[in-house]
């Protein structure tokens, strides 16, 4: 395990690489929920106050690259049990991921 800490430019840079700069982190929510391997995928989404606890039926559709398009401070996976790391704006996300899937129906 390893432990990365990301200053405001290295989190800039970052949102750069995956073509999010200047679009905010909703250029990367479709990707999020593609990478849970999709809506129909999620069966459970809550958070806690640093992450996105997520009950999902299939591990195996879990891409950790496509969530990775959202930053993040990491990605815990143990069985159908996945929890992203994203700090004070996991309300945020939760919220964007939910309004995501919603529009998705």
């Amino acid at each position: 395990m390893s432990i990365q800490l990301w200053t405001a430019a290295l989190q800039l840079q970052r949102l750069g690489d995956f073509g999010c700069a200047g679009q905010g982190v909703d250029a990367g929510i479709a990707d999020l929920v593609a990478g849970l391997g999709g809506k129909d995928n999620i069966e459970e989404l809550e958070n806690c106050f640093t992450r996105l606890r997520v009950n999902v039926k299939n591990p195996d559709l879990i891409d950790e690259d496509l969530i990775n398009h959202v930053p993040n401070s990491g990605i815990n996976r143990n069985g159908n049990n996945i929890q992203i790391i994203f700090g004070m704006k996991v309300a945020e996300m939760r919220d964007k991921v939910e309004n995501a899937i919603e529009k998705e129906q």
